[in-house]
């Protein structure tokens, strides 16, 4: 059913298929966003913003950004006035943004991670942390004169 799903979908292309596993390319993946009823430009791409300036844009209109949705990243008009909108997964599983009407506005769209993130950096921060001095004690220990009995 979801092979059936992506097979459909303009915005991917079946790459590779051994009959139990099946990759599939982004199609167009030079044109970022999509925007239905809105004009709309990618200013920006990094790993935690994009930046995007709508000229003009209708009731009722969304912007579809070609990346994987997931809940941590936030959007929000950042001019002329701070506004957060709300970001939804598509039946593809894209980011999808409801674009207020109206015209000129740069959007942001910002990654910011979440506790889990924070806590898996500690948890392995403190991981390296035991194996470092698990290593020092034993060098220490292998540098040690050894002791004589007598």
């Amino acid at each position: 059913k979801a092979r059936a799903l992506l097979d459909a979908s303009p915005h991917f292309r079946r790459y590779w298929d051994n009959g139990y596993f099946t990759l599939y390319h982004l199609t167009g993946a030079s044109d970022w966003i999509e925007a239905q009823g809105a004009t709309a430009r990618l200013l920006e791409r990094t790993p935690h913003r994009w930046t995007i300036a709508v000229d003009e844009s209708e009731p009722g209109a969304q912007l579809t950004l070609k990346m994987g949705h997931y809940p941590l990243w936030r959007a929000a008009i950042v001019t002329p006035s701070e506004q957060a909108l709300s970001l939804t997964a598509n039946p593809y599983g894209l980011q999808t943004v409801a674009l207020p009407p109206g015209g000129p506005y740069t959007l942001q769209v910002v990654y910011r991670a979440g506790w889990l993130e924070w806590s898996g950096l500690a948890l392995s921060l403190a991981s390296l942390s035991l194996a470092a001095g698990l290593v020092a004690a034993r060098v220490a220990r292998a540098l040690r004169p050894p002791c004589s009995a007598s």
